[in-house]
């Protein structure tokens, strides 16, 4: 595995949630907190760096949620801790190498998303790279790009024709276009 993420120092996290979630703790299979925000949804986004100089991308993550009434003590350890769902999905073994290797040649920050849904955990990747002078076509806007988007989700972005689109993968493997 050290050898697919060979180059590679970190990469650029985004967790949402569907559904409103509290108190979420997001755990690497090595024991290691990635992030415990307070809220998730998909206006309240997290966007963080996540680097590592020993193995720059979690093997699988352990994302839980609790209730309301659970209070923060920080360091990612609650009070009156009452979980309301829990998820371990793989992250490492699922990014492509063609995505791996696009960047090593044409640069770019591999981004993580993870997203909270009613019945579990996505995950999506993709390349976050700066649109330059040179790179810039129509429908990129602001100055950073995603492309090579894959996984389970694509979060809502706006398309070459202005509109917002984004997809999902669904329990049957089809592919949902939606707008959030």
């Amino acid at each position: 595995m050290m050898e697919k993420f060979r180059g590679l120092s970190g990469i650029v996290l985004r967790l949402d949630a569907l559904t409103p979630r509290s108190n979420v703790s997001i755990k690497a299979s090595d024991g290691f907190f990635v992030d415990c925000p307070a809220s998730l949804s998909l206006r309240t986004v997290h966007n963080l760096t996540y680097t590592r100089d020993d193995y720059p991308i979690p093997k699988a993550i352990e994302v839980t949620w609790r209730d309301d009434a659970t209070r923060y003590q920080g360091q990612c350890k609650y009070k009156n801790d009452k979980v309301l769902g829990t998820a371990t999905v793989p992250v490492a073994d699922r990014i492509p190498d063609a995505v791996l290797d696009e960047i090593r040649i044409n640069g770019g920050t591999l981004r993580i998303k993870i997203r909270l849904v009613d019945d579990g955990v996505l995950i999506g990747w993709d390349i976050e790279r700066i649109i330059t002078k040179e790179n810039w076509r129509p429908g990129m806007y602001g100055v950073i790009d995603y492309p090579m988007a894959g996984g389970d989700f694509k979060e809502r972005r706006r398309d070459e024709n202005g509109n917002y689109t984004g997809w999902y993968i669904d329990k049957n493997g089809r592919k949902i276009e939606t707008d959030y």
